[in-house]
């Protein structure tokens, strides 16, 4: 079946194609009663807008693309609900791309992305990501972004996020304060920021309520369930266990108690 043009629209109803192309944009000079007409027509004629064709034409796509480390970690999940729900409200469409927490498959979403003309990008970067060229691409492209969660600093871009040290260390401090001193800590990967500054934190109430660090209790890895568990596996192999973890994200968290229910 051939697609339907806005010349079969306009041969309908013996306007100009410019007539029909502007009641579907909404264009101020056409009449109500038109932009009616040529919608109805439209709808009867099962036409659908050729999106490339009004990206050249208004040199805007009205997408974003939106980049996560992984859609399996409830936070993401919640995240790109409300994006898309926000986005809708505004007339936008979201494209959204996962990189698996693998920086190479994050730079070739962001390489899609870009090549698909985005309007703009919100990314959340994987927990190896270290190389910032891809980065430097986007501002050389002049499209809009934002980092949100997990940021790169220093690049100039803004981002969304929240106060992770302080929020590490109020969590911390209220274990201390309910008497707990032998505090382990379920640590994200350092290489990026929200690992560095939730481990801060942890260290900031040590320091402050005068508790030796324990190296050996401070075990680093991803943001993942299994990080989680065989995090906790590793403490519970040595001589002497903590009384509590702080787990850097509810996915270590998840995965620690898994583990600890497996030691009953």
């Amino acid at each position: 079946m051939a697609h339907v043009r806005q010349k079969d629209i306009a041969e309908v109803l013996k306007v100009s194609r410019i007539t029909v192309s502007k009641a579907l944009s909404n264009a101020p000079d056409i009449s109500a009663e038109m932009k009616k007409k040529v919608k109805q027509i439209a709808g009867e004629l099962g036409y659908i807008p050729h999106h490339h064709a009004r990206t050249l034409h208004l040199n805007k796509t009205n997408t974003i693309g939106v980049v996560v480390p992984d859609v399996a970690n409830s936070f993401f999940s919640f995240v790109t609900h409300g994006i898309m729900d926000s986005a809708a409200q505004n007339g936008y469409h979201i494209i959204l791309t996962v990189s698996r927490e693998d920086p190479n498959i994050e730079k070739e979403n962001i390489l899609t992305l870009l090549s698909m003309r985005v309007d703009g990008l919100l990314i959340a970067i994987s927990k190896d990501t270290v190389d910032t060229g891809i980065f430097k691409t986007i501002a050389k492209f002049k499209t809009p972004m934002v980092f949100f969660d997990r940021a790169i600093e220093g690049l100039g871009f803004s981002s969304v996020g929240i106060d992770d040290r302080f929020a590490a260390a109020a969590i911390v401090e209220y274990a201390i304060q309910c008497g707990y001193k032998k505090i382990a800590h379920l640590a994200g990967s350092q290489k990026i920021t929200i690992g560095r500054n939730r481990c801060a934190g942890y260290l900031d109430m040590l320091k402050k309520y005068d508790i030796p660090v324990r190296n050996d209790w401070i075990i680093e890895g991803g943001f993942d369930r299994n990080s989680g568990y065989t995090g906790f596996k590793k403490l519970y192999k040595r001589d002497d266990c903590p009384e509590v973890i702080f787990a850097a994200n509810d996915g270590i968290a998840m995965g620690a108690y898994k583990a600890i229910k497996e030691k009953g």
